[in-house]
């Protein structure tokens, strides 16, 4: 343990990260570690000791979050993982399939979808949508229409764009979780924040997490400052305390359920602790549902592609 936190160290003696919050834990509470390292911010008038209580945009971490709160609708049978979403998000029947482009013009090539969009396939990012700047294609799309890569913080605003594959066919990272968590919002007729509260953070004792940190005045005084790692590999302080934030740096005013929650190290424990142990004492889900979590999910056309972006990845 000792080597590896030097390692921890030495990242922020040298500025390659200003700090971070480290919490680990295994299934029956025999290990647990927890410490903090460096600062919350690359700026030194803003920066203070970086703690386990720390607030932090937690970005993806909020997919396992949405993803739970899926699985405990199709507990109660309020949807299934395999039935068509339009029912209640209409908006993505009218998505088009992006073939390629018109060879001398760059014309985007579109069709309509023939295979339905499920909840299986939005949360195992199978669904065809894809993040802009994850996808060349994408880039490429938005291009022609002269669009810059949205920042909207509106979800149907920002997530707009056509299916890069047919459903079910391939795989690509992208917002389909978001897109689960408005499935939530529309099956409950709760906000994703509410709905999580009520069914997730009130039952684990977590306290320090939202969606909308304004909303929070007693965690403004332990946000960590946003930084950002540039090409040349370099962190730099982007001068914002949090994010997610649209062009105008105004908060996003829907719940992201892709990526959208804030909150600290010490809390988010809390929720993979859970997911270790309710096969146990079902507190979130029951045991047949989390094995279905863990149960492989893709076809083999998104496991091809999936492991082929790995590989790139690596």
């Amino acid at each position: 343990m000792a080597d590896f936190e030097h390692l921890i160290q030495d990242a922020v003696a040298t500025h390659d990260i200003p700090g971070c919050a480290l919490v680990s834990t295994n299934r029956d509470g025999t290990f647990h570690y927890a410490k903090a390292f460096g600062s919350t911010s690359m700026k030194e008038a803003n920066a203070s000791p970086f703690a386990l209580n720390t607030i932090m945009w937690i970005a993806s971490c909020t997919k396992l979050m949405t993803s739970l709160c899926c699985m405990q609708l199709v507990e109660r049978r309020l949807i299934t993982l395999d039935e068509p979403v339009y029912t209640h998000i209409p908006e993505l029947r009218s998505f088009n399939v992006l073939k390629g482009f018109e060879e001398d013009s760059g014309k985007p090539i579109e069709e309509p979808h023939r295979k339905d969009i499920t909840l299986r396939l939005l949360l195992t990012h199978a669904s065809g949508l894809a993040y802009d700047g994850m996808s060349a294609s994408s880039l490429a799309w938005l291009k022609w229409h002269g669009r810059e890569p949205s920042t909207s913080g509106k979800l149907l605003e920002r997530f707009n764009g056509p299916l890069m594959f047919e459903p079910g066919e391939s795989w690509a990272y992208g917002p389909g979780i978001d897109y689960a968590g408005l499935l939530v919002e529309r099956v409950t007729g709760k906000s994703l924040e509410e709905y999580m509260r009520e069914n997730l953070w009130e039952r684990l004792g977590v306290r320090d997490i939202t969606f909308f940190p304004s909303s929070r005045p007693d965690l403004k005084g332990k946000m960590a400052d946003m930084s950002v790692r540039d090409e040349s590999g370099k962190v730099r302080f982007t001068g914002a305390r949090m994010s997610y934030q649209d062009a105008e740096g105004k908060e996003a005013s829907d719940c992201m359920g892709g990526q959208g929650t804030f909150t600290s190290a010490e809390e988010y424990v809390k929720v993979l602790k859970a997911v270790l142990t309710c096969d146990e004492d079902e507190k979130i889900l029951t045991k047949g549902s989390i094995e279905e979590f863990f149960r492989p999910q893709l076809g083999q056309g998104s496991k091809r592609t999936l492991n082929e972006f790995l590989q790139d990845d690596m």
